[in-house]
């Protein structure tokens, strides 16, 4: 028995070497159309400004307001919106293992479960310049079945690294953009996990980079928020002062 099970895994070893070179290939391919290598990895930091519509309770809530980050785990949101006119302010700041939340200028204790939420936030963005994917000591990709987003076909990679969630990003194999990517995520309430969807969409090129300035993102498969990019910048670095979570 010991021999037969030798022999299929020295089997489906070159299967697996295969589909990590697909992976790759796809990956690659990635980087080319949102900007190029060099454009990529000069550009390690952004700012945007959005307006975003959230579907809560029942109701559909309307926020704008400013997201900043720094590869590899540096991110800031701060958000504004009216629920039921009650004005909100949000903010968040991830800065590496150090998180920092509050509400309306109150700083709120953070749950584990929430923590790691917010620094997968920074993971995500880190992701969507791809070039880091490249690494192998960091990141383990797979090529998976092919896929649909809408009318586009895509090829599937499935990534896997270190303090990261395992994610799935949907290529198309037309133009070579991001246009979804799949992954555990956790509710409005930071208690339960769901299936989280972000659909992404409108590429506007900004400093070089093909910038999608639309995300449409679903938990469980019911519209969850409707995020639009009206401005985009990206930075080389920005100020770590931005991102201080001791104060």
């Amino acid at each position: 028995m010991r021999k037969v099970l030798i022999l299929a895994a020295l089997a489906l070893a070159p299967m697996a070497v295969r589909a990590d070179d697909e992976a790759e290939k796809v990956i690659k391919k990635a980087v080319e159309a949102h900007g190029g290598e060099k454009a990529l990895t000069a550009m390690k930091a952004g700012e945007m400004t959005i307006k975003s519509t959230m579907s809560l309770m029942g109701l559909e809530i309307e926020f704008g307001g400013e997201i900043a980050y720094a590869y590899p785990d540096k991110f800031k949101m701060s958000v504004n919106g009216d629920i039921m006119g009650q004005k909100l302010a949000l903010a968040q700041v991830v800065n590496g293992d150090k998180v920092k939340m509050s509400v309306n200028g109150m700083a709120v204790p953070v749950e584990d479960k929430q923590k790691d939420e917010m620094k997968q936030a920074a993971t995500m963005q880190e992701l969507s310049s791809f070039v880091p994917l490249l690494d192998k000591k960091r990141f383990t990709l797979k090529a998976e079945k092919d896929g649909k987003v809408g009318d586009e076909e895509t090829a599937v990679v499935s990534v896997s690294g270190k303090g990261m969630k395992d994610t799935k990003m949907f290529f198309s194999k037309k133009t070579g953009l991001l246009l979804r990517t799949q992954r555990t995520g956790l509710d409005p309430t930071g208690a339960n996990e769901v299936d989280e969807v972000a659909d992404l969409s409108d590429y506007k090129k900004v400093d070089g980079i093909q910038t999608p300035m639309t995300i449409k993102t679903s938990h469980d498969g019911k519209p969850f928020m409707t995020m639009k990019v009206s401005e985009m910048k990206y930075h080389e670095k920005l100020d770590a002062k931005k991102f201080a979570v001791d104060d």
